[in-house]
């Protein structure tokens, strides 16, 4: 989830439920100002999707005419409810008061994604404005890793997250490649492999680093505050 890499043009996550999508509205207007044909996007849950910033950053998006793509990732939960019993109406169709083109696509499918995601980014470049992407998918894992220690009743059965698990969308691309003829089953173990030893050095570059002094973190803290301090 929080991820950054500004080199990129990832600009994060935050603490706050729904807070990227207002930072995403700047970073689509500082893109328009710009002029380099640069998109922001935000992702956020079926949850986040009743924040109220969410409601104002349509309406200035759409006012403005912003490069901004919305792409709702419906997974069904907000974190332990059922999105049924806490989201009400369609997600799909929140966008369009405000003149912002919709669509609701099977998340789990990569083909369908690439196809709305280059629309939508195209559309934005055109200078015509935001686009909403509606992605129905689901999280096979829990909200969080830990919360088989605190929550007493599943929320969800075992046998909704195994049919989800059959919708799998890498190994459904993989025997999309497979069928069509754009790679062959060696191909297919080469990049497994590739991408094994990639995670396997990751992890032993981690545990090979030292452990950082404290002392960073309290340097960093301090000059957070004195930057804030000195506004």
């Amino acid at each position: 989830m929080h991820v950054a890499d500004l080199s990129k043009g990832m600009l994060g996550a935050n603490g706050i439920v729904g807070g990227g999508m207002a930072i995403a509205a700047g970073a689509a207007l500082s893109a328009q100002l710009q002029g380099r044909g640069q998109v922001a996007v935000v992702f956020f849950g079926d949850g986040a999707a009743s924040e109220g910033v969410l409601s104002e950053v349509f309406n200035i998006a759409a006012l403005w005419k912003l490069p901004l793509v919305f792409v709702c990732e419906n997974n069904l939960y907000s974190e332990f409810s059922p999105s049924a019993t806490v989201t009400a109406g369609s997600l799909v169709d929140r966008p369009r008061p405000y003149g912002i083109p919709t669509t609701s696509i099977d998340g789990n499918d990569v083909v369908a994604v690439w196809a709305a995601a280059g629309e939508a980014v195209s559309r934005a470049r055109q200078g015509l404005g935001p686009s909403f992407i509606e992605a129905r998918t689901y999280r096979l894992r829990g909200h969080l890793e830990a919360e088989a220690g605190f929550i007493q009743t599943k929320y969800r059965t075992d046998e909704e997250v195994a049919s989800w698990a059959k919708r799998d969308p890498i190994p459904a691309v993989a025997a999309r490649l497979l069928a069509q003829g754009y790679l062959a089953e060696d191909g297919l173990a080469q990049i497994d492999s590739a991408v094994m030893l990639e995670v396997a050095e990751a992890v032993r570059f981690a545990e090979a680093s030292e452990v950082p002094d404290m002392s960073y973190v309290e340097a960093a803290g301090f000059i957070r505050s004195a930057e804030l301090g000195s506004r």
